[in-house]
This record gives structure tokens, C-alpha cells and sequence, in this order.
């Protein structure tokens, strides 16, 4: 089985031959799963003298990754960042990639000399060095004896943190896992609300499957030091449901629910084992393929369809296997089967199934939205790309839209760093800068057509941030923080905009556009990318995401991009009075970014007028 998936605004281009590799070659060979090939590239870019030691380090910091990742060779893999660190000018991810390692070859072992001062220096921008520190205290409490002590000293070293660093997807997994691990409820439950940014009053996700007003006291008992059987039993389903995985089976190892038995443990061994089976099989096929490509694709959709049908048929034999699983344990996903040629599967826990209500230019309907979070595993190219490349979610039917958390997620922990004052923001402006010869130059080439350009993107989707920033500041109450008000902000309006009105739109156009008139999909794309802008809370930001290097080719997505884009480009060379700042030595592509939001509502309104006005039956 193949499947679309929506898209994360990006794209797969392969490079043009060169006399010597470049990094942006070993990339593009990655995406396009040749890893064999980027490693040559990235070999050939480490060692070139003539490259930039940005480059060179960055090639050597995807050379440990792939070592660790498809060779499993974790050894090997800190020894070449020990290597390229010291002459890295940007060292912070590496360093965050070396303690992962690090980590996982003994969390107990002594850090290199150069850890902590490392961790200090990339705190502000890449606070995951310091947090993978405080996972090491994570992975020796669930080894060592004292391990209360051990956790207690963790969430202490967590809590001197900036509070940025605490709110990201890492901080507040932690937060969690180490309250787990300490007894400590107190702590437990705020790494829980912080992860889920609940807001006041709300216990839980509103399709987890679980009594949002006792979660507290789930907590509490479970986590008591006389905790009784039912009380443990509780607190492991909750953590269950909303797929906290390894943290689940620590606390039900601590309490000894296997030696209690009865239905509810053997029921959380199911989820156990089959956590443990399909995370084998799923991680020997992604090295096998990393290196040998397809070579047993059939075999292995087959297996994975064994272990979710086994899984299944312990707890109903009846039902089918999806279904009694969504059930029991709160998954929802794909049946196995192929992505980007690839087989997998995608699964993950529900924390949101919701209707929601669309409404635009006096039509309305509806959609069903679920969310899925904690994912099992969501494809060959999310793992391939350490979380970078997974999609970012698909549609099941007409009416029916799944989005995955994660990817969404990282972009709203490194964003929120951006849209304060300090150094993330500072470097961020100092990249933006470095981009612009680059952008004039693909822009002139490009001519009247339109061309990605990245740093227009970044001063759009920054221009989009700041605008929301100024919103969620206004709205701040006393004793609020503003990461984690912005963090709220920032996806409620992503879920407004892609969600709501994208979707929504082709709810809408579906309905109305039927039999000989049905629209097709570059069409379908093109006005829910419209819908997208106009019924924006921030315009830009919409139009940001819209912004991106899938430009024209065969897809409705890259068809409908490249259309609007070169509208608005249009628009703007006609308009230049209308545009502040318009620099007529630029191309009106450069200057995408001097559009305000009311503008941009304002172009795609009158495109909108046009498109719905125009023939009865539009081009399909």
C-alpha cells in the first residue's frame, strides 16, 4: 500500500554533478535514502581543505550520526566527534549528538573535560546539550540503587535550567520521568501538564482515554509511598495511554505489578511485548535498508502485520486489529504497508479526535481531526533522519485528517528561543543576513518564475512569530510564562490555519464541486492554500509555510505553490507603491517579506473572488 502524506514543507532535490562534493550533495543523497553514497560525500567534505569548517564539521557530525544510527556503532560514532568538535565554529549540535551517544554507551561514565563548558555555551540556543545531561541522571536512576536520590538530583540540575530549556519537548519529558522515578507526584504531574501545555483546569488530552479530572490524584496515589496495587495499576494505564512507553514499564517493574498479575497486568503485557517486538523488527529493517536497501520489503510489512494482528487477538480475537488496539491502548495509524517506496508503519497515541466546525464565505461542514502523539514509529525517513524527515501526518478520507505531534513540535521549541531577545534570535538575524547573496542570486535566475528562497522564508515566518508574540504578551495574565503561553499560541494557530481552514476548504469544495465540475487536486490545493491566508490569525506565518522549496513539479502541493506565490509576485510588481520599503533594485520575489497581513488577506481574497467566480466547471 502507498500513501500521500501532508507535507512539512520540504522536498527532496537531487544536486547537480560537481568536480568536488559539497555538503548540500551528501544531503540530498541522504534524503534520497542513498546512504552509502552521502557517506562517500560526507567523507570527501570532511577531508576537503578547501571546504568551509562549517562544512567539515557538519559532514562529520552526519558521518557519527550515521554510524550510530545504521551501524549501531556508538563507539565509533563519539570518536569521530571527538574529533571534529574542537574545530567545529558552531559545535552545539554535535555536542548535543555526542552526549546522546554518550549516553547510551554508559550514562554513568565520566563526560569529556570540555561537557560542562559546552552546555553552558549552547544553552540559550541549543539547550539540548544541557538537557542531555540531565538525562544521564534519568538513565543512572532507573540503574542505580539509590535511585531516588539519583532522580532527585536530576530534577534539581532541570530546574536550574532556563525555564525555555525546561518547556522544550526534552525539558518536560524529563520533568515527567524523573518525577516518576523520584516519587515525586509534585514533579510528575508538572512535567505532565507541561508536556501536553494544558491549561488551567484541564487534567488530560481530551481523547486520551482517561478521566482528565483524575489524573491528579492518579499521581498521587500511584506515586504514594504505601501505594496499593490498584493505585500503581492506574497510573501505568494512564502513562500507557499516552504512549509514555519506557517510563510506563519502569514504574511497573518498581511496583511489581507482573508478580500481582490478573487481567489488568496481563493486558499491560500485551502492550509491553508488543512495544518490545515491533520496536526489534521495525529498527533491524530501517539499518538493513539504510544499507542494503529494499531487500525484503514484503517479508517484513508481513511481520509487522503478524505483530499487530498477535497483539490484537490477545485481548479480542474477534475485532479487528487497528480497532482493538485504538481501544485497549489508545493507538490510532496506518496499516502496514509502503511510504516513499518504503514499508513501515506509522502509529501513535491519540491525544486529540475531535469534529471541527469550518466556515467560510457562508458555506460550512465539518471535519474530524485527530492528533496523534508518542508515536510508535512514523517511517523509514523519520528514523533516517533522527525525527527530522518524518511526515507530518495524512489524510484518511475526505473528512478525515490525522497530524503527528513531534515534527510540528520541534519547530515551535526552536521558534519561541527566536522571538525573545538573547542569542538564539541573534543568530538567527546573523543566518537570516548570510542568506540574503544567496536568495538575489537564485531570485534573478528564477526571473519571473517563482523560486524558493530560504531567507525570505525565515523573515516571514519570523515577521509571522513576532506579530503572535506581541499578541500572546498582550494577553499574558500575572504569574503566566510566556514560553509556555506562546508555545499554545503558536499551535493553536498552525492547527487554525493548516487544519481547520485548509482542510476545511476541501471539506467544502468536495461538496460543492461534484460530478463533471469536481475539481481537481491542484486546483483543490491551490484555493485551500488561499483559505489557508485568508482565515489566518497571522497571514504571514500561514503564507510562510506555504513558502517552500516544493515549487511546480506534478503535485497539487507544488502546482498550487508555484501559482500562488507567482500571483502574489504579480501583484507586487504592479503594486509597488502599495509596498513599504519596495527596493526596485530587487526583484519583487526578494521582498516577500514587506507584505503586511492585511495584504496578504487582501491579494488572496480578490484571487479567491476569481477563482470561485470563474467557469462553472475550472480546469481539472
Amino acid at each position: 500500500m502507498n500513501r500521500t502524506f501532508l507535507l512539512l514543507a520540504a522536498v527532496l532535490l537531487t544536486a547537480a554533478p560537481a568536480t568536488a562534493a559539497t555538503l548540500e550533495d551528501a544531503r540530498a543523497a541522504y534524503g534520497l535514502f542513498d546512504v552509502n553514497r552521502a557517506e562517500t560525500l560526507y567523507r570527501e567534505v570532511a577531508a576537503d581543505p578547501k571546504a568551509s569548517a562549517k562544512d567539515r564539521a557538519a559532514a562529520s557530525r552526519e558521518l557519527a550520526r550515521i554510524a550510530w544510527l545504521a551501524d549501531a556503532d556508538a563507539t565509533k560514532a563519539a570518536a569521530i566527534l571527538a574529533a571534529s568538535l574542537p574545530g567545529d565554529p558552531d559545535p552545539c549540535p554535535a555536542a548535543q549528538l555526542r552526549l546522546r551517544i554518550l549516553n547510551e554507551l554508559s550514562p554513568t561514565a565520566p563526560l569529556p573535560a570540555d561537557a560542562a563548558a559546552l552546555a553552558d555555551k549552547c544553552v540559550a540556543t541549543d539547550p539540548g546539550v544541557a538537557l542531555e545531561g540531565v538525562r544521564r541522571f534519568q538513565l543512572s536512576a532507573m540503574q542505580a540503587p539509590d535511585r531516588v536520590r539519583v532522580a532527585k538530583d536530576g530534577l534539581a540540575n532541570l530546574a536550574a535550567l532556563p525555564e525555555d530549556a525546561r518547556l522544550t519537548t526534552q525539558g518536560t519529558a524529563l520533568q515527567l520521568a524523573l518525577g516518576l522515578l523520584a516519587g515525586d507526584a509534585s514533579a510528575a504531574i508538572a512535567g505532565w501538564r507541561d508536556w501536553f501545555w494544558l491549561k488551567a483546569g484541564e487534567g488530560a488530552p481530551s481523547a486520551i482515554g482517561f478521566d482528565p479530572a483524575k489524573v491528579t490524584a492518579t499521581f498521587t496515589r500511584g506515586l504514594a509511598a504505601t501505594s496499593d496495587p490498584v493505585a500503581a495499576f492506574d497510573l501505568a494505564d494512564l502513562l500507557v495511554r499516552a504512549g509514555f512507553y519506557r517510563d510506563a514499564r519502569g514504574y511497573a517493574e518498581r511496583q511489581g505489578l507482573a508478580k500481582v498479575g490478573g487481567p489488568r497486568w496481563q493486558r499491560l503485557a500485551v502492550y509491553f511485548d508488543f512495544r518490545d517486538a515491533i520496536d526489534r523488527e521495525i529498527l533491524a529493517h530501517d539499518r538493513l535498508y539504510a544499507r542494503k536497501g529494499a531487500t525484503e520489503e514484503e517479508a517484513y510489512e508481513k511481520r509487522l502485520t503478524a505483530i499487530v494482528e498477535g497483539a490484537a487477538a490477545k485481548i479480542d480475537p474477534k475485532g479487528k486489529p487497528m480497532e482493538v488496539l485504538g481501544a485497549a491502548f489508545g493507538l490510532f495509524g496506518t496499516e502496514p504497508g509502503r511510504t516513499n517506496g518504503v514499508a513501515g508503519i506509522h502509529l501513535g497515541h491519540v491525544i486529540v479526535d475531535e469534529k471541527q466546525h469550518t466556515a467560510q464565505d457562508g458555506r460550512e461542514g465539518d471535519i474530524r481531526f485527530i492528533l496523534l502523539d508518542n508515536m510508535v514509529h512514523n517511517s523509514f525517513s523519520g528514523w533516517l533522519q533522527d525525527g527530522g524527515g518524518q511526515p507530518g501526518g495524512w489524510a484518511v478520507d475526505g473528512a478525515t485528517i490525522v497530524q503527528v505531534r513531534q515534527p510540528y513540535r520541534t519547530g515551535i521549541d526552536t521558534w519561541t528561543r527566536a522571538v525573545v531577545p538573547g542569542p538564539a534570535r541573534e543568530k538567527l538575524l546573523a543566518e537570516i543576513e548570510t542568506q540574503r547573496p544567496t536568495d538575489r542570486v537564485i531570485a534573478v535566475a528564477a526571473g519571473k518564475e517563482a523560486a524558493f528562497l530560504p531567507g525570505v522564508r525565515n523573515r516571514l515566518r519570523l515577521a509571522g512569530l513576532d506579530g503572535l508574540a506581541a499578541q500572546v504578551r498582550g494577553r499574558l495574565k500575572p504569574g503566566e510564562d510566556f514560553a509556555g503561553a506562546f508555545r499554545g499560541a503558536y499551535w493553536d494557530t498552525m492547527v487554525a490555519y493548516s487544519i481547520t481552514a485548509h482542510e476545511g476548504r476541501h471539506v467544502l469544495d468536495q461538496a460543492s464541486y461534484t460530478g463533471d465540475c469536481t475539481l481537481g487536486n491542484a486546483e483543490l490545493e491551490y484555493r485551500a492554500k488561499l483559505s489557508e491566508i485568508r482565515f489566518a490569525t497571522s497571514p504571514r506565518l500561514a503564507f510562510a509555510s506555504i513558502f517552500s522549496p516544493l515549487l511546480g513539479g506534478t503535485s497539487g502541493h507544488g502546482i498550487a505553490n508555484k501559482r500562488l506565490i507567482e500571483e502574489i509576485v504579480a501583484w507586487m510588481a504592479v503594486n509597488r507603491g502599495a509596498v513599504a520599503a519596495y527596493d526596485p533594485a530587487q526583484t519583487a520575489l526578494e521582498q516577500l517579506d514587506r507584505l503586511t497581513d492585511a495584504q496578504l488577506v487582501a491579494i488572496t481574497t480578490a484571487l479567491d473572488r476569481a477563482a470561485i467566480t470563474g467557469p462553472p466547471c475550472p480546469a481539472r
